[in-house]
């Protein structure tokens, strides 16, 4: 899972760290968004994204968007 974790979704990041989901973070959710869809590219498994509210959704699925590439996002 890659993500931006804020007060939003740290509940969700909690439950899945317990879960054993291993997690990458980011600065920003753009960034975290590329690895996202390249995770897909790559693997041919959809990436997961988990950000918060804002425009942090927007900019977390532009490039997964603009290349067609499967992205699950998780938004608080």
């Amino acid at each position: 899972m890659y993500n931006v974790v804020g007060v939003p979704v740290t509940s969700v990041a909690s439950r899945a760290a317990v879960a054993g989901v291993h997690f990458t973070t980011f600065h920003d959710e753009q960034s975290a968004g590329c690895f996202a869809s390249a995770h897909r590219y790559l693997t041919g498994r959809p990436g997961v994204l988990l950000t918060i509210s804002g425009p942090g959704c927007v900019h977390g699925l532009a490039n997964a968007a603009v290349n067609a590439w499967s992205t699950l996002m998780i938004s608080g």
